[in-house]
């Protein structure tokens, strides 16, 4: 894959696993060559000084025209708690003080990267539904933010790309289309299975797709027998029962739950599964507030019509301000996963304890 053109690389959206292959695609082009990853920097914003940060970006490259640094969570805190919307949804604050200062502060520190530096931000972002204009629109990285504005006055520089989730719909032909890159070939019927299964959860299909590689060693068509023998269609339920103790403010019960899947699954199982049972309540949360109904939330969200009852029942137990909480919690719990060394069972066990 070519390297970027421009000096700072903008990916957001809410397909994480779609922004992870695409960097990992472009680190191992930038790697390739004689000096290896000595040029490379990975950094979370929240967990280095703005010193660090500013030491690696401007650090010339070694032996090398270019150096590149990917930096994760780079947006300055400027929210704050607010009583003017939804019972503790966050709101952006005014354009004075600290936040005008923060905003201003960072958008220095991009125009002062060198054209040696090539900078990739990386910024977890969902779609919510404008029942206005009836349309999903982008909940962080909007028309109005101001780093799409300065992205746009600069665009010799700068480049946005999204990352959007596909449609629970084209499920199937996203399965076919990765299973051809490990040399799979899925009967069109066992691809709607495991469609039906992972839903539009990109990087848990993936880890579907993964393990049915090995699974099937020298054979290399998927079926339905196939699909039934290896995902773990049972684990499904517990996450339900997950989700419910997590919603009651069940502390016991909801460890208990978590620890029970730990005994036949790897922590890194669990976890896609629960960020997707959070993504389709945030989607259920959002066609309920705009229309309302188990039908349209089993049309819109994409899910069977028991799904869609039992969706329904567990949003009694959030509002739309905290599902957002837990969803955006459960992208900062990932990234510590690969930052910190902590454990991913103690960081969900942490989440489950900060619910209570």
């Amino acid at each position: 894959m070519p390297l970027p053109t421009t000096s700072i690389l903008i990916c957001h959206g809410d397909d994480e696993y779609a922004i992870a292959t695409y960097l990992r695609a472009i680190e191992a082009e930038f790697c390739s060559g004689d000096m290896g990853d000595i040029n490379l920097t990975r950094l979370d914003a929240a967990a280095v000084s703005q010193d660090e940060l500013v030491n690696a970006v401007t650090s010339i490259p070694f032996f090398a025209e270019k150096r590149l640094v990917v930096l994760n969570n780079p947006l300055p805190s400027i929210r704050k708690k607010s009583g003017g919307g939804e019972e503790g949804e966050e709101v952006e604050e005014t354009d004075t003080g600290s936040a005008a200062e923060k905003k201003q502060k960072f958008l220095a520190f991009l125009n002062n990267v060198p054209d040696s530096t090539i900078l990739a931000l990386v910024i977890a972002d969902s779609q919510a539904w404008n029942s206005k204009t009836r349309e999903r629109n982008w909940e962080v990285l909007k028309d109005s933010h101001y780093l799409v504005k300065w992205t746009k006055e600069n665009k010799e520089r700068a480049e946005i790309r999204a990352f959007t989730l596909p449609l629970p719909k084209d499920m199937p032909g996203w399965i076919t289309h990765e299973a051809g890159k490990r040399e799979l070939k899925f009967n069109p019927a066992a691809a709607l299975e495991l469609a039906q299964y992972t839903g539009n959860d990109t990087r848990l299909a993936s880890m579907e797709l993964e393990k049915l590689d090995l699974f099937l060693g020298d054979r290399r068509t998927v079926e339905i027998a196939d699909i039934a023998a290896i995902c773990t269609f049972t684990s499904s339920a517990t996450i339900w029962q997950l989700v419910d103790a997590m919603g009651e403010k069940n502390t016991r019960k909801a460890l208990e739950v978590h620890h029970q899947l730990l005994e036949t699954m790897d922590a890194r199982e669990i976890f896609p599964m629960i960020i997707r049972q959070f993504r389709l309540l945030l989607m259920a949360r959002e066609v309920v507030d705009a229309f309302g109904g188990q039908a349209e939330v089993a049309a819109q969200v994409g899910v069977a019509p028991f799904q869609a009852k039992n969706l329904l029942e567990q949003l009694k137990n959030f509002n739309r301000a905290a599902l957002k909480r837990v969803y955006f919690k459960l992208m900062e719990i990932e990234e510590q996963s690969r930052t910190s060394g902590v454990d991913m069972p103690v960081l969900i066990d942490s989440l489950i304890v900060g619910m209570g």
